[in-house]
């Protein structure tokens, strides 16, 4: 104790002058357990009432200024939030019982048991991650020239295609430059003797950070307050409340024969009972080959299309091969016949439908 009386004698011109307003009786201080914490510190400190585990002990000083400080010493278990009281005030009494004027001020403790990071390891892993940064950017920036091609997104689906093409060249990059992310971030939270070693394993890891690209590593570097969060007008816009996402599937009479599809807005007949259309069971899965090339008869052949949730909407197909016009059900429409289906569809649903012709 005597130390810690030292150790504050030399810190007390920097701490500042405590206020004693009514509106600071409570004072809420995070503290680890196992340790001595300095909770407060004021003129004169009395009455301190504390139960239960850990210790509070009021050491004072004369020099330069007359100052009491409380502190707590928690035990290495202590978990659960704790409080205690004190009397506190900027001088005492005249007869020494007491503190004038004085302030009932309750202490809240809650404790933090996470294990304390040093600045250096802070400053390694800040260097490897900008480093992973940099590269995902040039990764990116360099596959922009393939994946913009028009040749690249005829032939390939390109965000089924692009995921493959981008771990591979982040796995050549991190085996040919020996970047081992996962493996050098290891090394910089638990040190041990020598350079720890990765592997195949790590560096696929490493890969797939890499080739999630630079937004996925930026998201690393905010979890780590490395980074602020992400201006809105730099994430991708995805859908809101207020939409809904739609594509169509031809399975025509024979291949080759090409189908035209139209999404129509309409207006309702007047007293009409429309449901709202959340969702299609049953639809087929999409196959691998279709998955990476696209399929010739999906509408769109990749993503899907977006609607407004607060419009109605007929979806018709024209067969411009055979003739003929079908409802997206695939029931065959006709001029005396049934009309087609109208359609409202649920907030942020994603509809695939499925539709047979003849």
């Amino acid at each position: 104790m005597r130390q810690i009386t030292a150790i504050l004698a030399l810190a007390l011109p920097v701490i500042p002058a405590a206020s004693f307003a009514q509106s600071e009786r409570e004072m809420r201080v995070v503290v680890k357990p196992g340790t001595s914490s300095l909770i407060d510190s004021a003129g004169c400190v009395k009455n301190v009432k504390v139960a239960g585990p850990g210790s509070v002990e009021t050491p004072s000083i004369t020099a330069p200024t007359a100052r009491t400080f409380v502190i707590f010493t928690a035990t290495a278990e202590q978990r659960d939030e704790k409080t205690f009281t004190a009397d506190v005030g900027p001088k005492e009494s005249s007869d020494g019982k007491s503190c004038e004027p004085a302030v009932n001020r309750q202490y809240t403790l809650s404790f933090d048991a996470s294990p304390a990071v040093s600045s250096k390891t802070l400053e390694i892993s800040f260097q490897i991650l900008v480093a992973a940064f940099v590269l995902a950017l040039l990764l990116e920036s360099a596959f922009a020239l393939l994946f913009n091609w028009r040749v690249f997104e005829a032939f390939l689906n390109g965000r089924a295609a692009r995921t493959p093409i981008m771990l591979l060249g982040a796995w050549l990059v991190v085996h040919k430059f020996d970047f081992d992310l996962m493996a050098s971030l290891v090394q910089a939270y638990r040190p041990v003797d020598g350079a720890m070693t990765g592997g195949w394993f790590t560096q696929l890891l490493t890969a797939m950070i890499l080739a999630g690209g630079s937004v996925g590593v930026n998201k690393i570097l905010v979890a780590l307050k490395f980074r602020s969060l992400i201006k809105d007008d730099d994430v991708p816009r995805k859908l809101d409340d207020t939409q809904a996402w739609v594509s169509v599937e031809v399975e025509p009479k024979k291949r080759g024969d090409k189908v035209r599809v139209d999404i129509t807005e309409v207006t309702p007949p007047a007293g009409a009972e429309l449901t709202t259309t959340v969702g299609v069971a049953g639809s087929q899965k999409p196959t691998l080959r279709g998955l990476l090339l696209g399929e010739n008869y999906r509408v769109p052949r990749t993503g899907g299309m977006r609607v407004e949730v607060a419009k109605y909407y007929t979806i018709t197909l024209h067969d411009l091969t055979n003739g003929g016009l079908y409802d997206v059900t695939g029931e065959a429409l006709q001029k005396s016949g049934p009309e087609p289906t109208i359609f409202r569809f649920g907030s942020r649903a994603f509809l695939d439908f499925h539709v047979k012709i003849g």
